[in-house]
């Protein structure tokens, strides 16, 4: 094989793989034309391939014609990658590299000015000769590439950061690559730098090629390992058969064996691709779905501060960055408080709304540094917004930020340093960075409606108990007044008798019987008027002994709250009366809120009640009941109060504890009782379930914590 073809065959081969290699997974037009770059590269050694193999001067003139088209073409789509990567603004000088290129291709196709006459070199190559115009060509050539080279030289000299290593591996790929290919048609002028100048091609492909796998200048690692697994699985299937059928002849077995080796191929394939990229990826691959789980794990948690500290300590360790910090919106003072940093930062610092925000909130979709600093130098007529974002982020010290976006408010923020040693923010991991950012969104707005919540019930939990007093207060109203007319009779007719005088008429002795029954009526009316208001002072008691206890938490006995609800109940059914049944131990000491478990005894038994009096209005033998067990174990206390009442269909049940949600009907029940409960027990760490059958029974089984050895000071 003659020296050109060999050589044109070498860079050919890895060009046109990574030209591939970038096609298939192109993501934007950068992906496209560096490609389609890399791929005229191929096909430039490959017309080398087949001037060393042309055997006269027609084939030679033609062989040579395609390589010189596809030379001029190189220059205009190396300053295209240029002009995307960098961002320029120069549409028409862009047009005007392309219609040169045009102008020059259409020479070199279609007339004789460039090339005409063959000479022979080297003993065996045939090698086009210099004419006028061949030379104002090759100067034409120059001046594209360095277009390229000096924008890019601009760049480097602004930037910094993993976008100016890009640029540096950009300008020292290209100068081989360039340099290579003009030692190609430099023996047409008497220069023989040919064979050695011609592996600068392959130096520049294998500089692209590390600075996409180390700086993954357009993240094609992936792309790269897929189309060399299957370039090489397929030249193995199909290569092995081919030469046997070739060296013996047996081409019909050899053609069977290449069927049933391409069947087998693509899971040859695809095993390969998972190893390959499995070892490529691995340590990648398990800092990103750390961070993805950390991130949906996220979610759940409840406590604002521990949300922050979560994030600070999972981003800062995986990602081995210098610094983080989370900015956190105060509505009270419009302005974004740092929560939380590490290294800590005991400053408190705060921001004003600013275009750096006003870009998260518009986008949506996180900021990274080294992207505003060139679209800053590169921007049309010098965006100053750009410029003054880039600015912010300097102060920040910000390599990303993350913005927490609800619909268009900034929730917070999470500003990340730079990377420690040479690590960058790949577009994989800025993509799983964006789902963070989604996820401590939702979490955030989950903890605000949780806090908002809870705000709401404190403020209605009291309201909610004088409802509770409001809902029986005609029924207590009723009792009381009956005593003071009862009262009020009791000492009508010795008044009655007193006031009228009628006794200082009599004389002597019935007059002193007169006196003495009088004095004896009134003697038992005294008793009687004495148990009435021990009868109305019990009734303040029961109304005292429920609104009165602690909101804090204190070891409390669980019969003494059961019989406090249970006699404020007896206010509000007066004339209702079912068969009550305890069975749980008489000494169990709970550790909790004595005001708040007597609300949830209070409400869980008032919704027995009303399933009772309901079910008793229609008629027919029916005893209601309400049963309350209980037992415990090591640390909680384990109850249930079971009613015989209506109970609660079975697609309802789990609807129960939903706010507003109530089986009473329309003016029956407001739908909070069983939220409060709920939040009752989730106070007390305990646990609340509802069970029923549909027209026979329902339970309600809540656990509360037990007071400890500590607690209750033993």
């Amino acid at each position: 094989m003659p020296l050109i073809s060999l050589i044109g065959l070498i860079y050919a081969v890895p060009c046109a793989i990574l030209a591939l290699s970038v096609l298939l997974r192109r993501q934007n037009s950068l992906h496209f034309i560096w490609g389609l770059l890399n791929l005229l590269i191929g096909v430039c050694g490959a017309c080398l391939f087949f001037v060393g193999y042309a055997h006269n001067e027609k084939q030679a003139i033609i062989a040579w014609k395609l390589t010189h088209i596809c030379f001029m073409l190189i220059p205009a789509l190396f300053y295209h990658v240029v002009y995307i990567f960098l961002g320029l603004n120069k549409k028409r000088v862009l047009f005007y590299v392309y219609l040169q290129t045009l102008f020059l291709i259409s020479v070199i196709g279609f007339t004789s000015y460039a090339i005409a006459n063959i000479k022979f070199l080297f003993g065996s190559i045939y090698f086009n000769t210099v004419t006028p115009f061949y030379c104002f060509m090759f100067i034409l050539w120059c001046i594209i590439p360095y277009l390229a080279f000096k924008e890019l030289s601009i760049s480097i000299r602004a930037g910094h950061g993993v976008k100016s290593i890009q640029t540096k591996y950009l300008i020292v790929g290209g100068i081989f690559g360039f340099g290579g290919g003009a030692s190609t048609i430099l023996p047409a002028f008497g220069i023989m730098l040919y064979p050695v100048g011609q592996l600068g091609v392959g130096i520049y492909v294998l500089i692209s090629a590390f600075a996409v796998l180390k700086y993954q200048l357009l993240d094609i690692k992936i792309a790269i390992t897929r189309v060399g697994l299957f370039i090489f699985v397929y030249a193995l299937v199909l290569g092995i058969p081919f030469f046997f059928g070739y060296k013996y002849h047996q081409w019909q077995i050899s053609t069977w064996a290449m069927l049933v080796l391409a069947t087998a191929g693509p899971f040859i394939f695809f095993y390969l691709q998972r190893r390959a990229e499995w070892q490529i990826l691995r340590e990648e691959k398990r800092v990103y779905n750390l961070i993805k789980k950390a991130s949906a794990g996220i979610v759940g948690i409840r406590d604002m501060q521990k949300l922050l500290d979560v994030l600070v300590v999972v981003l800062k360790n995986n990602l081995f960055l210098e610094h983080i910090s989370i900015y956190l919106f105060d509505s009270v003072e419009n302005v974004y408080a740092l929560k939380a940093t590490n290294p800590d930062n005991n400053e408190n610092v705060t921001l004003n709304n600013n275009l750096l925000f006003e870009r998260l909130k518009k986008t949506k979709r996180l900021v990274f540094y080294d992207e505003m600093l060139h679209l800053s130098d590169n921007s049309k007529n010098g965006n100053e917004e750009i410029r003054e974002i880039v600015s912010q982020m300097q102060k920040l010290s910000a390599a990303v930020v993350i913005p927490a976006v609800k619909e268009d408010t900034l929730l917070a923020f999470i500003v990340l340093g730079k990377r420690q040693g040479k690590e960058v923010f790949s577009t994989e991991l800025l993509d799983v960075l964006s789902v963070v950012g989604n996820e401590f969104a939702l979490a955030i707005e989950i903890i605000l409606s949780l806090i908002e919540r809870d705000k709401l019930l404190n403020e209605n939990s009291e309201i909610r108990r004088f409802e509770s007093i409001g809902l029986f207060y005609n029924s207590l109203s009723h009792q009381m007044n009956n005593r003071f007319h009862s009262i009020e009779s009791l000492i009508f007719n010795p008044i009655d008798i007193y006031s009228e005088g009628k006794y200082k008429q009599l004389k002597g002795e019935e007059q002193n019987k007169e006196l003495m029954d009088l004095v004896e009526d009134f003697a038992q009316n005294c008793k009687k008027v004495d148990a009435v208001a021990k009868e109305g002072g019990e009734l303040t008691r029961v109304i005292l002994n429920f609104s009165r206890g602690k909101m804090e938490f204190g070891v409390v006995k669980f019969d003494e709250l059961v019989t406090q609800s249970l006699k404020f109940l007896e206010l509000k059914y007066p004339q209702f009366k079912y068969d009550l049944r305890k069975e749980y131990p008489n000494d169990v000491l709970l550790w909790g809120s004595s005001l708040s478990i007597k609300d949830l005894i209070y409400n869980a038994v008032d919704n027995s009640c009303y399933a009772m009096q309901t079910k008793q209005a229609r008629g027919g033998e029916y005893k209601p009941v309400v049963i309350i067990r209980g037992k415990l174990n090591e640390t909680m206390f384990h109850f249930e109060i079971e009613d015989n009442g209506t109970g609660i269909k079975k697609e309802n049940v789990n609807k129960v504890m939903d706010p507003m949600y109530s089986t009473k009907g329309h003016n029956q029940g407001s739908g909070v009782g069983t939220t409060f409960m709920r939040e009752i027990v989730l106070k007390h760490k305990g646990t609340i379930v509802y069970d029923s059958e549909w027209d026979q029974w329902t339970k309600v089984r809540i656990s509360l914590p037990l007071a400890t050895k500590e607690q209750k000071g033993v």
